[in-house]
């Protein structure tokens, strides 16, 4: 998770006159803003978010990714219910992610339908970073099955 990380926080992206860092952070966050977070989710964030969260803080992935604590709640419906929403991104679609930490999910905001995206969160910032944090354009590629909320 180090090197990831590490490779995260340092990377750059070019703009029109000059660099700007991949990740923007909002918020850091200490071991007790971990645990009243979980307190007020009611249940122990998954180890290897809770080590992203204490190293980089809340923020922004290339501009297309929001990690914030205001979006941290347990999914209560469907397939996915149980699992941890983490992010939002730039077009309003969210991101969960199993308590085990078995995988990463996407789910449509536009229609009622959701896709795995990584087999865990670390595989998800891996596969950030092999596609230069596009996002929209990993997202695209997906083959979304129908997501049944009232479940």
């Amino acid at each position: 998770m180090d090197d990831v990380a590490s490779r995260i926080l340092s990377a750059k992206k070019r703009g029109w006159f000059r660099e700007k860092k991949v990740y923007v952070q909002h918020s850091a966050v200490t071991e007790t803003n971990l645990l009243e977070l979980e307190a007020e989710v009611g249940t122990r964030l998954p180890e290897t978010f809770r080590l992203w969260l204490l190293m980089a803080g809340f923020g922004d992935i290339g501009e297309e990714l929001a990690l914030r604590s205001s979006w941290l709640r347990l999914v209560d419906r469907g397939q996915l219910q149980g699992h941890l929403q983490l992010g939002q991104d730039i077009l309003g679609n969210f991101y969960s992610r199993a308590l085990d930490d078995s995988g990463i999910h996407f789910i449509s905001r536009h229609s009622p339908e959701y896709a795995p995206l990584a087999p865990c969160f670390l595989g998800f910032l891996e596969g950030l970073l092999a596609r230069g944090f596009q996002l929209e354009a990993w997202t695209d590629t997906l083959q979304l099955k129908p997501y049944a909320w009232d479940a």
